[in-house]
């Protein structure tokens, strides 16, 4: 399966990133920007994570990665932008892991220090429930990119080496995938609703992904519920046939028997 191959690139990855970690750091010669950190981007971010309350959406948090990413000097506060963000959830889990990695990922490719910057990592390591292989390879990377030092950063990779035991250690059978990728979910309410509705789960997971492949293969959302709809009403097109998971006839339709 999809989702079998991506857990044993990520192991992979992951392997090579702890190695890496354990090389010993030079010290850091870089030192902050000449010019003035961009405050107001400091402050509009903050703003934006204060009037989220408790949760953050997708397009939240990509606006938040972009903005950071995009600004041409340093934003100013960062560190206290990264300790809401951090603590930000979304219900769609695989949603919530990327809060944590996208968290990881802006400490990583920053070219001027960040405050506090391993407590931040400790931070994003301590959401236990929220932690997997996907999640703490991007921490790894980040640890690995930050072009500074980290104070007792010996440390915190023998603690990210014991959150990664946790995670191996348990039994995720009984967990739904979600998908280890970047791409939006679905707005549409008629594909949320029926994707959630399917109570088998493998199912509903098929399905799903089902959709993001179609997404992958340039079908855009307002054309895959068009064509689930005519589906729906009309069976699949061509032969009629009853078509239990719109999804996997709409597959079929699109991208042939290969597609799956």
């Amino acid at each position: 399966m999809q989702s079998c191959k991506t857990m044993i690139a990520i192991t992979l990855i992951l392997a090579g990133l702890l190695s890496a970690c354990s090389v010993a750091r030079t010290p850091e010669t870089r030192r902050m920007a000449d010019e003035s950190e961009d405050l107001e981007a400091g402050r509009m971010l903050c703003r934006t994570l204060d009037q989220a309350g408790s949760t953050i959406d997708y397009d939240t948090l990509m606006q938040i990665y972009e903005t950071i990413g995009r600004s041409p000097r340093p934003v100013a506060s960062l560190d206290r932008v990264l300790e809401r963000l951090i603590y930000k959830r979304n219900p769609n889990p695989r949603i919530d892991q990327m809060i944590l990695i996208f968290s990881a990922k802006i400490i990583g490719e920053r070219t001027t220090p960040i405050a506090n910057a391993q407590d931040l990592f400790v931070a994003i390591l301590q959401q236990e429930s929220r932690l997997n292989e996907w999640v703490i390879a991007f921490v790894a990377d980040g640890i690995t990119t930050y072009p500074f030092d980290l104070v007792g950063g010996d440390a915190l990779v023998d603690f990210m080496e014991s959150q990664l035991a946790k995670v191996k250690s348990k039994d995720r059978s009984d967990e739904e995938y979600f998908g280890y990728h970047f791409l939006p979910p679905p707005k549409s309410p008629f594909i949320r609703d029926y994707i959630d509705g399917i109570a088998e789960r493998h199912l509903r997971q098929q399905e799903r992904h089902r959709y993001y492949l179609l997404i992958v293969n340039q079908m855009d959302e307002a054309a895959i519920e068009s064509a689930m709809r005519i589906i729906e009403q009309s069976g699949l097109p061509g032969s009629g046939a009853d078509c239990p998971l719109l999804l996997e006839c709409l597959v079929r339709w699109k991208l042939g028997p290969e597609g799956h």
